[in-house]
């Protein structure tokens, strides 16, 4: 009976020690076996060969979004994106409202976000347009989201069901949390402005401003401070985009998507109905081409970037150089490469509340490379080696496969350049982000391939 009771308290006693596995959804073994995933150590009982083999997170791209990964005929909060998740065509990602929206350098508030009812009609007018007038809602002022939003469904709410119009009637609307929020929207003949509703934008303050309205302008820091003072009509300065903007930015046309595209169609990005999508060409169009040694290098002007909030330098050449993806969806020309980068560095100076992009530079199955921040600038890459390495991302997850040999052999040029140009030590050290992080990053498989490049 005394034995028995050792022999289940011994049981008892592993399984505790794996519960460290256990709980990331992994599994206890000896590390000479084959695992679908990766190891990690110190999760496990017994000896040093006994490891947790974790299965690797698949999911990681729609993770990153804010999303979680489902059938697409669960009803999702906020709406579906495809190409980010594991499985089948299906099985999408489901970004929840709560996830941050820009336009341009201004945080957009949807109208999911603030709770809008469905309008009862919505009819589009001709872009862009030459016209955007200036209103106040002559009602409470809000100064955080919450309060804005609740601002926002009792303008909706008087306007439907007092006035009898189709929806709330401004174009968008500002807060003094300095944040625009969805009305109409862009392209959508709004009920703001008798006589110029189709031919014009309106944009609402929340609040009355009948005495002293400059205080917001500067809380907001818009442009147009000093012109409206006296004037009603004003040029649009608040957003220098109209519309299609987002398609525009990435060289395409909005057009109904039954007709034929010469490249790809891209969803959400034009006004309009669900069939009224961008196409964006697959050519590179012409842009001035700059070369680092032997690789082309997309400038930070020419993928649009956003101003840094600060730099700091370090001293080069540095001797340790990471490998990194980017854990999200890859691209194959400059157009779309761009577009990543750009949705790289919002999340970091957004989400993560970084200064700037956090990679020295991004490597696109284009076989090109991308400038981050650069050579020579402390990056936001290798937690306790930024100030001491340049990073190196690969745009796409690469896990359970590698990247195509244009990439591969751009990083190994930009890396020769850094070497060439003194910015790189020539007896450099390569490490992927996982040898000096509990991480999935660079990715399986690609983490495989740089062990056998050279330092």
């Amino acid at each position: 009976m005394n034995c028995q009771l050792l022999l289940i308290l011994c049981f008892a006693v592993a399984a505790y020690a794996d519960s460290g596995c256990n709980n990331k959804g992994g599994t206890c073994q000896d590390d000479s076996l084959y695992c679908d995933g990766h190891y990690e150590s110190g999760l496990c009982n017994g000896d040093s060969d006994r490891r947790c083999c974790v299965p690797d997170n698949t999911d990681a791209a729609c993770e990153a979004e804010g999303g979680t990964c489902q059938d697409d005929s669960i009803a999702c909060s906020g709406w579906y994106e495809s190409g980010l998740c594991d499985g089948g065509y299906d099985r999408r990602c489901c970004v929840p409202p709560g996830v941050e929206v820009y336009c341009g350098e201004v945080r957009l508030i949807t109208r999911e976000q603030w709770g809008a009812r469905p309008p009862n009609g919505k009819w589009y007018m001709s872009l862009p347009v030459d016209l955007s007038f200036i209103h106040h809602t002559v009602g409470s002022h809000c100064y955080d989201i919450e309060t804005c939003c609740e601002v926002m469904r009792a303008t909706q709410n008087y306007h439907m069901d007092s006035l009898g119009w189709s929806d709330i009637g401004y174009s968008f609307l500002i807060g003094e949390d300095g944040n625009a929020y969805e009305g109409r929207g862009w392209g959508v003949i709004g009920a703001h402005t008798s006589g110029y509703n189709d031919v014009s934008h309106g944009i609402s303050f929340m609040g009355t401003y009948t005495t002293d309205p400059y205080h917001l302008l500067f809380a907001v820091g818009l442009p147009t401070y000093n012109m409206l003072k006296y004037t009603v009509l004003v040029v649009c300065l608040i957003v220098t985009v109209y519309g299609d903007w987002a398609c525009r930015r990435e060289q395409g046309t909005c057009q109904n998507d039954s007709l034929q595209c010469e490249g790809h169609y891209e969803s959400r990005l034009c006004n309009g109905d669900v069939r009224r999508r961008c196409c964006v060409p697959n050519s590179d169009g012409e842009i001035e081409a700059v070369y680092c040694g032997n690789v082309r290098l997309i400038t930070r002007q020419q993928w649009r970037a956003r101003s840094p909030r600060r730099e700091s330098h370090m001293s080069v050449p540095v001797g340790l150089t990471f490998i990194h993806h980017t854990a999200g969806r890859t691209c194959y020309s400059i157009a779309t490469c761009s577009s990543r980068a750009r949705a790289v560095q919002n999340y970091h100076m957004n989400i993560k509340g970084w200064k700037d992009i956090g990679y020295s530079f991004l490597i696109g199955q284009d076989g090109n490379a991308y400038e981050g921040r650069g050579w020579g600038v402390v990056g936001a890459h290798t937690y306790g080696f930024n100030s001491r390495s340049h990073g190196i991302a690969f745009m796409g997850n690469f896990n359970s496969r590698k990247p195509n040999a244009a990439a591969l052999q751009a990083a190994k040029n930009l890396i020769q350049c850094g070497i060439d140009e003194n910015k790189i030590k020539s007896n450099y050290f390569l490490y992927g982000h996982r040898d000096v992080k509990r991480t999935e990053c660079p990715g399986r498989a690609l983490y495989q391939e740089i062990k056998s490049w050279p330092n």
